[in-house]
């Protein structure tokens, strides 16, 4: 590296490490846990799972208590991240907050998610939230230096900040592609969020699977999906 300037090598480990948590996100947390769409071999569930607290912190049962808050409620006052309501930037930048105010009540959080069961991670006496990341700080500086761990995790958090902001903000924004239904498509956006930026598709049909409705529609998502299952690593439970 050249000073403070970050390296090629922290630009392309921190599109892994991005990628990583979008697609834990979309096919662990949103399609398997949230909808019930698929169904993951333990060991996907489990790699996936860890993925997410090393470099989000985010909890299961939280996310999916607030998925479905938001699609109960979508775009709507109670809806825990409505840009209608609290504005892109905020969505975008303070969505992780939005949640966890929503589902501070741990009994709305049992209720709602009662089908998610507490897991290893959980019962680990640094499991809650900040553990994991803290953990691959300290192995990122370890191995890379604290420079290049900086440039690394800020690079990766702000890709998928920005895939937060696509989904959650723009997604609900006013215009053209709402056509009368929740959300919008915005199939530009599809490759870098792992397709959940077909945002419209999924409000129209929750528990489908494949969130591509049409033929030019991209869902790298349900790729994953299809090469897992091919390897009999998961099961499609409902699909279109």
């Amino acid at each position: 590296m050249n000073g403070w300037l970050p390296s090629a090598t922290d630009v392309i480990l921190s599109v892994i490490l991005s990628q990583i948590v979008i697609y834990g996100q979309s096919v662990y947390l949103h399609r398997c846990l949230a909808h019930h769409s698929v169904t993951l071999h333990p060991a996907v569930r489990f790699l996936f799972r860890l993925s997410i607290w090393l470099l989000l912190g985010s909890n299961p049962r939280e996310w999916v208590a607030a998925h479905r808050l938001h699609h109960r409620h979508a775009d709507t006052e109670e809806d825990p991240h409505s840009p209608l309501f609290e504005g892109l930037w905020v969505v975008t930048f303070r969505g992780s907050k939005l949640n966890r105010v929503a589902c501070s009540d741990p009994a709305l959080v049992d209720r709602l998610a009662k089908d998610v069961p507490r897991d290893f991670v959980d019962r680990m006496p640094f499991g809650q939230r900040y553990g994991g990341i803290a953990l691959t700080l300290i192995v990122f500086a370890t191995w890379a230096g604290p420079v290049h761990m900086l440039w690394i995790y800020l690079l990766a958090f702000a890709q998928i900040l920005a895939g937060v902001g696509i989904v959650n903000g723009l997604g609900h924004l006013p215009g053209p592609q709402v056509s009368g239904h929740i959300g919008r498509n915005l199939r530009s956006f599809a490759l870098l969020t792992a397709g959940e930026s077909l945002h419209a598709n999924h409000h129209a049909s929750p528990a489908n699977a494949r969130l591509a409705a049409r033929r030019w529609e991209f869902d790298p998502g349900w790729w994953l999906i299809f090469m897992l299952r091919h390897c009999k690593l998961a099961e499609v439970r409902r699909l279109r």
